[in-house]
């Protein structure tokens, strides 16, 4: 038992909107993953990023790098990472393994270090890419040969498809939840009252306002989780808007959906997936916008049904199909249990790997 605890690994991750995920820290056997309680927003305005401005200043830089100093390993998107990385060389700090979930191509990350040029001179986007203990995990099989030609390592590039077995490597209660139901008297009114009724749910890069009108007359109930900080309710009679949840009960609320719709905006990174992964392992229909995010998880007609985007007809089309369609939606339902199984077994090989090769450069000066 005591060689077991030296052989934990310390995971520093940045994660998300500053959700109910900030500050907390996730344990499983082999490692905890500690939340960051900021993100690159904190660091870094959207604006200000946008602008072409590099401003950092007033902001809890310092006291993260301080920190992420005693971990093991940080995971975070290709943005955080760069910009993090850049932050670490210029002041000297020891190099430790980057698990880098990359999404979007690396568009902000080269923007990232194109501000970064412009204010002192050089870019850095060549040397982070090609630092030896940068580990990439791509989400999409599909665009492997983009990151080789890069100049990444074959060796650090990962397949890491989004499925049950991904979301619960930084979240290891999560698949807890989804494998262990929680008895009835543990999960809240709120929850209960979605049982049987279509649940939307995701924070980023959503489109409610489509979702809403798509449903507007029809004689069903929508109930839509997501962070309301960031998003207005939209007053209608069969809508009702909940705020981000505890991870039992948003996995609770799952189960008792009758299908799942995720409706997203014509986003150009992945977005969408981890919503789409725990409904579909549920063995839940789930009805998506159609984007190259999800085209790894949805075959439209066996493991779900894609709509368009923007199209509030195309989306009320769909649901009209599968709230008739019974056969259909256990069907699909199926097919996406079925699917999100063959893309945890992928993933957990990547995780196992993963772990051991941060545990070989544990201590090491790299």
């Amino acid at each position: 038992m005591y060689l077991r605890m030296l052989e934990l690994l310390k995971i520093y991750t940045f994660f998300g909107d500053g959700g109910v995920y900030a500050g907390r820290i996730s344990r499983a056997a082999e490692y905890e993953m500690d939340f960051s309680e900021f993100y690159f927003e904190d660091f870094i305005s959207i604006e200000d990023f946008g602008a072409g401005i590099l401003n950092i200043n007033n902001t809890p830089l310092e006291w993260t790098l301080q920190k992420i100093t005693n971990y093991d390993a940080i995971k975070c998107d290709s943005t955080d990472a760069f910009f993090m990385r850049y932050q670490m060389m210029s002041r000297g700090m020891p190099r430790i393994p980057f698990l880098i979930v990359e999404s979007d191509l690396f568009e902000r990350a080269k923007r990232l270090c194109r501000l970064i040029e412009n204010e002192t001179g050089g870019n850095p986007y060549r040397t982070i890419l090609e630092m030896p203990e940068n580990f990439y995990l791509i989400i999409s099989e599909s665009y492997r040969s983009f990151y080789e030609n890069e100049g990444i390592n074959p060796n650090n590039l990962y397949y890491f498809p989004m499925c049950l077995e991904s979301v619960g490597f930084s979240f290891p209660e999560i698949k807890k939840y989804v494998e262990s139901p929680l008895p009835a008297e543990r999960i809240t009114p709120e929850v209960k009252a979605m049982k049987d009724k279509i649940l939307a749910v995701g924070t980023n890069e959503r489109d409610y306002a489509t979702l809403v009108e798509a449903v507007r007359g029809l004689p069903l109930e929508v109930h839509i989780i997501c962070n309301l900080k960031l998003y207005r309710a939209i007053p209608s009679h069969n809508v009702h808007w909940h705020d981000s949840m505890p991870g039992e009960q948003y996995v609770e609320a799952l189960r008792g959906a009758k299908y799942v719709v995720i409706p997203l905006k014509k986003a150009d990174r992945n977005y969408g997936q981890m919503s789409t992964v725990l409904p579909m392992s549920l063995g839940k229909a789930v009805i998506a916008t159609e984007v190259e995010a999800l085209r790894d998880h949805i075959k439209d007609g066996e493991t779900g049904l894609f709509v368009k985007s923007g199209d509030a007809g195309s989306v009320r089309r769909a649901i009209q199909l599968i709230e008739k369609d019974e056969t259909l939606r256990k069907k699909t339902g199926q097919g996406a249990r079925r699917r999100e199984k063959e893309l945890s077994d992928i993933a957990a090989r990547t995780i196992d790997e993963l772990l051991n090769r941060v545990r070989a450069m544990k201590g090491k000066n790299i």
